[in-house]
């Protein structure tokens, strides 16, 4: 029985998030769909972070066993040849037995892009939350540096999260621009589930001055969701990289783990 693992990028507009689900197109459905015809036989894939309907990635990493003798490079042409265009097989490689992509990661990086301009874009529809109204920028970036560290973000996750501890530990969130661009990267070892989309609300509500400069402190020493603002569209939402386990991160530098932060 071999282990293979795979480095997936997908634009996530068609599909209804990464798990499979019943009479619904999702991402792993798809692949695992291919990956049996390809292996003749069943093959259940193991990811790194399960990412919600509209979410995108660029170094998503799943893994599935099999008994297949297809080579690693056979199996990442044949795949790319049977894939809708809208997911990318980028890498293939045989790794350890014991390897799981779900545990088997040091953190995750993510980028959320906000297209802030009136007039829309055709290149960033749908790959971006559009806001037409001018942000102030500086408050944005103090409050994410906030986040950064040990926390408890118990007031930063979806109501059905099913984690058992919502602490955390953050190590990166900045903010670029390149007008009429901003991009949010937010990199950790792990993150609740919708954790990175009720960030980049709150901080947009600081932005827009509809929350004071101090909401994210206070989300974090009460816990309170309501202190926040709302959960970005899911849309503007990437998963850029999932980082090896022997890597090391320090906080303000390089990038999750599960629900997830989609």
């Amino acid at each position: 029985m071999r282990n293979i693992r795979l480095m997936i990028a997908y634009d996530g507009r068609a599909y209804h998030g990464w798990q499979v689900q019943p009479a619904t197109i999702t991402i792993q459905g798809t692949i695992e769909e291919v990956l049996a015809r390809l292996t003749q036989a069943p093959c259940r894939l193991f990811v790194a972070g399960r990412t919600d309907a509209g979410v995108h990635a660029e170094g998503q990493i799943a893994n599935f066993r099999t008994e297949s003798p297809l080579s690693c490079l056979r199996l990442q042409l044949g795949l790319n040849g049977l894939l809708p265009d809208d997911i990318a097989i980028l890498a293939v490689d045989e790794v350890a037995p014991d390897f799981n992509s779900r545990y088997g990661n040091g953190g995750k990086h993510y980028r959320y892009t906000i297209f802030n301009q009136r007039v829309p874009s055709l290149r960033y529809e749908g790959r971006s939350w559009r806001l037409w109204r001018e942000l102030t920028l500086e408050p944005m970036v103090r409050a994410g540096q906030k986040l950064v560290g040990d926390h408890d973000f118990a007031a930063f996750r979806a109501a059905n999260c099913e984690c058992e501890t919502t602490t955390r530990t953050m190590y990166r969130c900045t903010l670029t621009t390149a007008p009429p661009l901003i991009q949010i990267d937010i990199t950790g070892t792990a993150f609740l589930k919708n954790m990175v989309r009720i960030i980049v609300g709150t901080l947009v509500g600081i932005g827009r001055g509809k929350l004071a400069e101090g909401a994210v402190e206070e989300m974090l020493q009460s816990g309170d969701r309501t202190l926040g603002g709302p959960t970005a569209p899911a849309q503007g939402l990437t998963l850029m990289r999932v980082f090896p386990a022997a890597e090391s991160l320090e906080p303000g530098k390089g990038g999750s783990n599960t629900e997830d932060a989609s």
